[in-house]
C-alpha cells in the first residue's frame, strides 16, 4: 500500500502488520512536509507485493522542534537526528 501518499497513521501500520503477520521497524523523525503522526517513508515500493512474515520499516513525522532548543550552551546542536527506533514483532 501507499502509505506515505494515503498519509497512514502509526496505527495503521501496526495494524497492518497485525494483520499480514509482519515484522515492523518505526522510526520517527521531524518533518514540516508530512503531518505529524503520518508515515512519511517506508521501505517497501506502493504495489510491491509482500509475503507474511516479511520485515518492513516506517518512518513516522514528527513536528520539528525550535532548533535553539537543541543547542547546548556553546550553540552546538546536540540532537543532530532527533530519531528514536522501535522494532515491533507481530508475531
Amino acid at each position: 500500500p501507499d502509505m506515505v501518499g494515503e498519509q497512514w497513521t502509526k496505527k495503521d501500520v501496526q495494524s497492518f502488520c497485525d494483520k499480514y503477520n509482519l515484522s515492523l521497524t518505526l522510526l520517527e523523525a521531524e518533518s514540516s512536509d508530512y503531518p505529524a503522526g503520518t508515515v512519511m517513508k517506508q521501505s517497501r515500493n506502493a504495489g510491491e507485493v509482500v509475503v507474511e512474515g516479511a520485515s518492513i520499516r516506517v518512518t513516522i513525522a514528527i513536528a520539528p522542534t525550535n532548533n535553539n532548543a537543541n543547542n547546548d550552551n556553546n550553540g552546538n546542536n546536540d540532537n543532530n537526528e532527533n530519531t528514536s527506533t522501535s522494532s515491533e514483532d507481530t508475531n
